[in-house]
């Protein structure tokens, strides 16, 4: 299985519409809702590219949905941390320069941080922080900055799964 991301902007009043629409579909394994420049980021599993480009059409032509990037992933590591019941997470776009196996095993020995992926497009990696503490996760981006290669980082602070239900 084929793992990729989404990065969502929605209209205004359509996050939750949107959110809901992911959850109930089988090839969503995780999304959130976000503050920062996108609304909504989300991990898919899909069989094959022509999955991908049906998810794509479909979730374009939403009402509610004003741009959908589609961040294919060639490889996706994780911490191996248990992360299921941490509090606070963030996604984070990384630009970097370099390695991209050594700049993703370096992500994930941060404190924090659950998975690292390469994708395509600016940013080049994608990796997910969890946290019981919203400042850890603050800490866990500068940490993330200082790695050796990184150019910038864009935080995407999701909000808890209770918070973007309600």
């Amino acid at each position: 299985m084929k793992q990729n991301y989404v990065l969502l902007k929605t209209k205004g009043g359509k996050v939750n519409d949107i959110y809901a629409k992911l959850q109930d579909m089988e090839s969503v394994e995780d999304a959130a809702i976000t503050l920062g420049e996108h609304d909504i980021v989300a991990k898919l599993n899909l069989e094959s590219e022509e999955e991908l480009y049906n998810f794509y059409k479909e979730f374009n032509s939403l009402d509610g949905v004003e741009v959908v990037n589609i961040l294919p992933s060639f490889i996706d590591k994780t911490s191996g941390a248990d992360i299921e019941d941490l509090g606070y997470e963030a996604w984070i776009l990384v630009r970097a320069k370099g390695d991209i196996d050594v700049l993703l095993d370096k992500l994930l020995k941060i404190n924090g941080m659950a998975e690292a992926a390469a994708i395509t497009g600016e940013w080049g990696i994608l990796a997910h922080a969890y946290n019981d503490e919203i400042e850890e996760i603050g800490r866990i981006a500068l940490k993330a900055q200082a790695i050796e290669g990184v150019d910038t980082t864009e935080t995407l602070l999701a909000f808890p799964e209770n918070f973007a239900r309600a």
